[in-house]
C-alpha cells in the first residue's frame, strides 16, 4: 500500500550543499568588499602624496597673500600684514586689519599647518583666530617665484609696502614620513 503522505521537505544533503553554496558566496562578497577597501585606502595614499594641500587651504592661504601689504617669510613661518581677516564664527573673507601667521604646529604628536589670525581694529569681538589647516606638513617656505630655482636654500624674505610683493610665490612643502618628501606650488597674487 502506498502512503498518501507528500514528502515537501527539504533532505539533508540539499540543505548541506546549500549552506555550503552560501559560505561560498558569502567568502566572495568579503573577498570582493575588503578589496575594495584595501584600493580605496591606497587611492587615498596616492592622492595625499600627489596633493597634501587640500583646495580650501590652498585658497585661504592664497587669499591671506593676495590681501597682505608686507609679508615676513621665514622657514616654518610666515606672518602676513593687510586686510584679508576671515570671520571666527563663518571664516567668510572680511576686509579687516589683520596680522596672519602660518606656523607648524604639533597636535596629537602629528605636524600640522597652522593658521593664527589677530584683528587689529577695535571693532572684533575676538582678536585671535587660530584654526588647524592641514596635517602631515611638516615644513614649508615661501619664496619669491619668479627667482630661478638653485640648489641653494632660499633665503628669508621681508616685503614691505612701500617694495612691491611678488606677483608670483613658490610654496615648497615638506611632508612628514619616511620619505620627507617635497612639493613645490606657485602661488598667483595680484
Amino acid at each position: 500500500m502506498k502512503s498518501s503522505r507528500s514528502n515537501k521537505a527539504f533532505t539533508l544533503i540539499e540543505l548541506l550543499v546549500a549552506l555550503a553554496l552560501s559560505a561560498l558566496l558569502l567568502i566572495a562578497v568579503l573577498f570582493v568588499t575588503a578589496s575594495m577597501a584595501r584600493a580605496r585606502t591606497a587611492l587615498d595614499a596616492k592622492s595625499v602624496a600627489i596633493d597634501p594641500l587640500p583646495a580650501a587651504a590652498f585658497e585661504m592661504l592664497q587669499w591671506d597673500l593676495s590681501n597682505a601689504q608686507q609679508i615676513t617669510a621665514e622657514p616654518n613661518r610666515l606672518i602676513l600684514r593687510g586686510f584679508g581677516s576671515l570671520h571666527s564664527a563663518t571664516l567668510a573673507p572680511t576686509q579687516r586689519p589683520v596680522d596672519v601667521e602660518y606656523l607648524i604646529k604639533v597636535v596629537d604628536q602629528k605636524p600640522w599647518l597652522v593658521r593664527r589670525q589677530i584683528s587689529l581694529d577695535s571693532n572684533s569681538n575676538h582678536n585671535e583666530l587660530l584654526e588647524l589647516v592641514c596635517c602631515g606638513i611638516e615644513g614649508f617656505e615661501i619664496a619669491d617665484g619668479r627667482a630661478v630655482a638653485s640648489s641653494a636654500p632660499s633665503q628669508p624674505t621681508t616685503s614691505k609696502a612701500s617694495q612691491s610683493i611678488p606677483h608670483v610665490l613658490k610654496l615648497r612643502l615638506t611632508l612628514t614620513g619616511a620619505s620627507n618628501r617635497a612639493i613645490e606650488k606657485m602661488i598667483l597674487i595680484g
